[in-house]
């Protein structure tokens, strides 16, 4: 049921609280949809009288990701607004925040999901929904019988947040025609999903994609693997309907049967591991096709969009014990595995081996050094590129960038996350800082003039026929750096051109 224009206008009871830039007002725990479990949700439209506290988050397995902030529920699809203390005379452009985690962890009440001080500086509104997480987010049901559009379900929730947004935030003094969606890590690749998403159409008006994009999508005949498993696994093959009423403890135990550990296998061209599926081939499936797909049709061409990875991204996920190959022929078979001809696998492993050092010292041949940095870009770099490129050839605006080293630390996955949110952790150093600095000015500039400030790849038809990484770039093109000072264009270039013909969206 819709709201009348007298109550669309009504902004509940708000809080005001103090950003790290400013302070600002903060609506919290507005429920935008409900959903029973397994089963697409359905629209919310009515505005509470009041929105003082966040609202349940996601339930989740533990140990948590991160801490959530809040109590955790099957009934999470609630959503955080934050605006300037001072109301605009003119509606101001919208951030939409949508969080990472693995697609098992988060919520918009954790600190990784505080967008406060993007709205603390007066120039945007910031909202950062509520999405399921786990098996109950994307798990997918619906080739099964009586569980009609019961999959990516956390992409839907998403869907339903957007159309929320563009209902009622010019109550909240935003502008609906200008939301530009930030997702950083699994919230990237659900963004990246939007492209290909028909009911998505029209409810943003560009994307900030860090660390994720176009690439963890899980085809369609894995995902139906995966969810045989997860039955097997529960013993309730005869009878999936068993699955609403198991325990959320069941259900969480039998996730990593389907959910492996390893960040090499969560992120093949056939996941092991949740994440986006292309249900395009399912009569309610939510995707039309797969986002990469949607780029080179041109279904983003009007968006501008800006994909960015960290220097280091790998270095976050490496632990030596469990990550670490015992030697490079190790990782030569690895890349062979992502269906990379021999020659070609060890034209890569003698590349990545002869790098500098890292930061600390450890030489650049170690085989835990030569994986992290080959998965680095097989999982971060390479899909940002290519997804940056088809933009361009399709005739749409992209930017590529890139976070890099402050203080000598490694700049691993997330590490631009505070920027991203337009803050920066109180342990951060002045170098930290000053990166966050640049990285929140990408998100200010993309959402209040679709332009980050520097050039976009260069576009056109005539682009189109040639293969994405046979385009130089850094050549007429150029990648924004975070941090220190170097040549990430380069970076970028290389890479495509090691890579070459290899299957990777």
């Amino acid at each position: 049921m819709h709201e009348d224009a007298s109550t669309q206008t009504r902004v509940p009871e708000g809080a005001t609280i103090q950003a790290s830039t400013g302070p600002v007002r903060r609506w919290a725990g507005i429920r935008y949809a409900s959903a029973e479990r397994f089963e697409p949700a359905r629209a919310v439209d009515v505005l509470p009288k009041e929105a003082l506290t966040p609202g349940p988050a996601p339930a989740q397995p533990l140990p948590y990701y991160e801490d959530p902030g809040a109590p955790v529920s099957e009934d999470c699809l609630n959503l955080t607004v934050w605006a300037p203390l001072e109301t605009p005379e003119d509606p101001l452009p919208v951030v939409v925040w949508i969080y990472g985690g693995g697609f098992e962890h988060g919520a918009n009440s954790s600190a990784f999901s505080d967008a406060s001080a993007l709205a603390g500086t007066g120039r945007v509104i910031s909202v950062a929904p509520n999405y399921r997480t786990g098996v109950l987010g994307f798990l997918s049901l619906s080739h099964l019988g009586g569980y009609d559009g019961a999959s990516n379900l956390g992409l839907r929730d998403a869907v339903l947040a957007l159309r929320w947004i563009q209902c009622h935030i010019a109550a909240f003094g935003g502008d609906p025609s200008r939301v530009t969606v930030v997702g950083e890590s699994a919230g990237a690749f659900i963004a990246g999903a939007l492209p290909a998403v028909d009911e998505a159409s029209g409810l943003y008006s560009g994307l900030v994609l860090a660390s994720g994009g176009m690439s963890r999508v899980v085809p369609g005949w894995r995902a139906k693997e995966m969810t045989a498993a997860f039955l097997r696994e529960l013993d309730v093959e005869s009878d999936p309907q068993a699955l609403r009423t198991a325990t959320l403890d069941d259900l969480f135990s039998a996730q990593p049967t389907i959910a492996v550990s390893d960040i090499g296998q969560r992120n093949s061209t056939a996941p092991q591991a949740l994440g986006i599926v292309n249900d395009s081939a399912e009569p309610t499936g939510v995707l039309t096709m797969h986002p990469m797909r949607a780029l080179e049709a041109g279904r983003a061409a009007s968006t501008p969009i800006l994909l960015c990875s960290t220097r280091d991204e790998i270095s976050a996920f490496r632990n030596p014990e469990v990550f670490d190959p015992a030697d490079l022929e190790t990782v030569r078979g690895e890349i062979e595995d992502l269906g990379v001809e021999r020659t070609q696998a060890e034209a890569l492993v003698t590349h990545y081996a002869s790098l500098p050092e890292t930061p600390t010292g450890e030489a650049g041949s170690t085989p835990g050094l030569v994986r992290q940095r080959m998965l680095t870009d097989w999982i971060y770099r390479l899909p940002a590129a290519r997804a940056a490129l088809a933009q361009a050839a399709a005739g749409g605006t992209a930017y590529l960038a890139m976070t890099g080293r402050a203080d000598g630390a490694q700049a691993g996955h997330a590490c631009d996350g505070p920027g991203l949110l337009g803050a920066s952790w109180p342990q951060s150093t002045p170098a930290m800082r000053a990166r966050d600095d640049q990285v929140r000015g990408w998100v200010l500039d993309m959402a209040t003039s679709g332009d980050p400030g520097w050039p976009a790849l260069p576009t056109g038809e005539a682009l189109a026929a040639r293969r994405a990484e046979e385009l130089a770039l850094g050549q007429g093109a150029a990648v924004a750096v975070a941090g220190e000072d170097f040549d990430a264009a380069g970076d970028y270039r290389t890479m495509t051109e090691l890579w070459r013909g290899v299957d990777r969206p």
